[in-house]
């Protein structure tokens, strides 16, 4: 078939049609990369604790630092879940001692505390054994008639010095300030690498969370029960956010590879 001149022009001038890809659109550069959890290592942590720990008992300022990250870290919670909330448009809901409560269960008592969070729900998170040194050490602190709460107790977790509760900002600036103090003794003591690890991740408060549940997890924790108290809607979330025993295993036998 041969085109008339001026129809073969018409064509000449057309813009190029896009050539078809089969599939073969452009690589995805993230797509082997692993699943990362943003947590601290086993290391980073111990270092912190015992940073704050000694701060504290050197200097009672410190104290609030000590059980703010200890408590954000081993009840697995949010800034946000530390500070007033509100709940409609007149009323806040400010957490308080009233929250941790003693229960019995098939004859043994545990603590738990109830949690308002994110999306305004609300569930229970049970204190580890090894926690309730640092809530009696707060509260001591705070010159409280007892070291473990009571029912019904208002008194704000994280009082300000006017009495009522401090906010998100200031929380986040507690664990900043707490971050920067582990990260100038790792400098002190030889560490700098690690030292510019943690100023890096000096603001990113989450890393508190993800660490506990980690922990948690790696420790033979059942995946569903660490869920509930996660605050997540289901396990199959926080398994493939938390769960990576199988990367753990192939970097750890990747390391003893001989060069």
């Amino acid at each position: 078939m041969e085109w008339a001149p001026q129809r073969l022009a018409e064509v000449q001038t057309q813009a190029p049609v896009a050539k078809r890809t089969f599939g073969f659109g452009k690589p995805n550069l993230n797509a082997d990369r692993d699943a990362e959890v943003r947590r601290l290592t086993d290391w980073q942590w111990s270092y912190l604790l015992e940073t704050l720990t000694e701060l504290a008992s050197a200097n009672a300022k410190f104290e609030r630092h000590l059980f703010v990250v200890v408590t954000m870290k081993s009840l697995f919670l949010r800034v946000s879940e530390l500070a007033p909330r509100p709940v409609d448009r007149n009323q806040m809901r400010t957490p308080s001692f009233g929250d941790f409560r003693r229960t019995i269960v098939d004859g043994e008592p545990y603590w738990i505390y109830s949690v308002f969070g994110k999306g305004d729900k609300t569930w229970q998170v049970t204190l580890p054994d090894a926690y309730l040194a640092y809530l009696k050490r707060w509260r001591t602190h705070l010159g409280l008639a007892s070291p473990p709460p009571v029912p019904g107790e208002s008194t704000p977790i994280l009082p300000s010095n006017k009495g009522d509760a401090i906010g998100k900002r200031q929380v986040q600036r507690i664990y900043e300030e707490a971050m920067v103090a582990t990260a100038d003794r790792m400098e002190d003591q030889g560490n700098a690498d690690e030292a510019r690890q943690m100023r890096a991740i000096r603001s990113e408060t989450h890393y508190l969370r993800h660490t506990g549940a980690s922990q948690a997890i790696e420790a033979g924790g059942d995946i569903r029960h660490i869920s509930e108290e996660l605050g997540h809607a289901n396990a199959t979330f926080t398994e493939s956010v938390y769960v990576n025993s199988e990367q753990a295993r192939r970097r750890t036998e990747g390391r003893r590879r001989m060069v």
